[in-house]
């Protein structure tokens, strides 16, 4: 885990957290009066969602403790030197230009793929008694909403420098054609659901390599509004 810091009216502030949560295998066992059965492997894709859930809450949790410290106990500004200050400002600026350039890079290739309509996938929601919802045509617009919502921050690492910042999504729709078969009243609806989201809030690495001149993106941590 990793706090990105800035400098805010003459104090550090953690601007992001960069975090990973490493999870060992895992062996679950269930007992009961009658019987003890054997233990069986709990595969970490199994609980990739819960994980995720996890590393979002801790990193909010420790960003909040942190700055909570550091409102009350550390002052940086007045103690630092002014060239120091000054560097800290013009990397912030000149990070968050990045960060805006390369969404607006994304924007631009979303427009160019003609990916301002996705397509997703169709699925099958089946209930114990039988009873079926088929949902099919589905459609995600909104992904040329993404936007930067925090000030990014950089590491470097060997050969590598990473760019990280939260974005967000605006006003994302789902749109699904669905067919419901309810078996105990012998009937079929149809219809369109819609699924709408404010906000979509997701953390956002940038990774470069200066030589060949590349870069990847990762989205992780997501959150909805």
């Amino acid at each position: 885990m990793e706090g990105r810091y800035r400098i805010l009216r003459d104090k550090l502030w953690i601007e992001l957290i960069a975090s990973d949560v490493a999870v060992s295998d895992i062996l679950m066992m269930y007992i009961n009066k009658q019987k003890e059965n054997k233990p069986f492997p709990l595969q970490k894709s199994f609980i990739g969602r819960i994980l995720g859930l996890l590393k979002t809450n801790l990193d909010k949790w420790f960003k909040d403790y942190v700055n909570d410290y550091l409102t009350y106990f550390a002052i940086a500004g007045n103690k630092a030197s002014s060239k120091f200050l000054k560097y800290d400002q013009e990397k912030t600026i000149a990070l968050n230009k990045y960060a805006d350039y390369v969404l607006d890079r994304i924007n631009k290739r979303i427009e160019r793929l003609n990916a301002t309509a996705v397509d997703c996938r169709n699925f099958t929601i089946t209930k114990p008694n039988g009873e079926e919802i088929r949902l099919t045509n589905g459609v995600l617009l909104g992904l040329d909403t993404i936007h930067r919502r925090s000030f990014a921050t950089c590491k470097k690492d060997s050969q590598l420098r990473k760019v990280d910042t939260v974005v967000g999504f605006s006003n994302l729709k789902v749109y699904y054609d669905y067919k419901a078969v309810v078996s105990t009243m012998n009937v079929e609806l149809a219809g369109l659901l819609v699924v709408s989201v404010d906000e979509l809030i997701t953390y956002m690495r940038v990774t470069l390599t200066k030589d060949p001149e590349n870069f990847d993106v990762i989205f992780d941590s997501i959150q909805i509004k």
